[in-house]
């Protein structure tokens, strides 16, 4: 690239000829106003890993959800329920009490079982985020899709990660997702201070099951559910959660058929109307 310098016996009419004004705009509108905006928030919330013992996973599993509950009580769906976006807290936070609007018969034994487990009155002890991939009920079904299932893959039931054949991303998924979320936190969890520990090499190799596609999650998963475990090999936390992993992985396999059964692509739009919507959430 060269420039042309004038000379300084160049006369300053003659230089203007080689100079080009790259600043001069002539603007024929009004100028565009803008306001800076700013969003100071703080953080709250801890990976379930943390809990401290399996009380306090299962209470927190249980708020969240309730709070899953609720956004499906607005008409909204997450489809991204994963080991991120399920946080805890180590202090409750007030919220509103739990509640279910003209509850059917169903939906009264929810609220039953939420009174026998001493919910009522509770701070909020865990919560979802991250609803970026949530759909509208109210809109979705007349909307066009491209089929595609939305979530994070170690965390998506088994009939999502299959090769799709018209399945409809449905509450039940989203609890399957739930029920990876809780079986994750307890297989990833750190062992505290006075903790049996269990075995390296074998905890290390479940955790390699868990994050390991579909095929081996199952694996994972039957190890969990179908064999005893001991302190010895998979330590104290992970052993005294199994029962209660074991009847949640039960409980949801019997969902899951009953909603096959109920022609999860042909009624889905239909079930949320009427009784099987509650049978759907009810897990605990």
């Amino acid at each position: 690239m060269s420039y042309y310098k004038p000379s300084l016996s160049t006369s300053t009419d003659k230089a203007k000829e080689y100079h080009w004004n790259v600043f001069h705009v002539d603007v024929h509108s009004p100028p565009e106003y803008r306001t800076l905006l700013g969003h100071v928030i703080s953080f709250v919330g801890i990976s379930l890993v943390s809990a401290l013992d399996p009380s306090s996973l299962v209470r927190a599993v249980v708020h969240a959800h309730l709070g899953y509950y609720n956004m499906c009580q607005k008409n909204y769906q997450h489809r991204d329920i994963s080991i991120g976006n399920v946080l805890m807290v180590e202090q409750g936070i007030k919220c509103e009490p739990f509640t279910i609007k003209n509850p059917n018969e169903t939906q009264t034994e929810i609220l039953e079982v939420c009174r026998q487990l001493g919910i009522f009155g509770q701070d909020a002890m865990a919560f979802v985020i991250d609803g970026d991939m949530a759909i509208d009920w109210r809109t979705y079904f007349g909307e066009k899709h491209d089929g595609s299932n939305s979530g994070t893959a170690e965390f998506m039931s088994k009939a999502l990660l299959e090769p799709n054949d018209g399945v409809i991303h449905s509450p039940v998924d989203d609890y399957w997702s739930f029920y990876f979320t809780a079986q994750w936190a307890c297989v990833f969890r750190q062992a505290l201070l006075g903790e049996a520990e269990g075995d390296p090499t074998k905890l290390e190799y479940l955790r390699s099951l868990l994050a390991g596609g579909t095929a081996r999650r199952a694996l994972g998963t039957n190890s969990i559910v179908d064999e005893p475990l001991t302190r010895l090999t998979y330590g104290s936390f992970l052993t005294d959660i199994q029962p209660f992993l074991r009847a949640w992985n039960q409980a949801m396999k019997d969902l899951s058929w009953d909603w096959i059964k109920e022609n999860r692509t042909e009624q889905f739009s239909l079930t949320f109307s009427g009784a099987m919507q509650t049978r759907v959430y009810y897990l605990f």
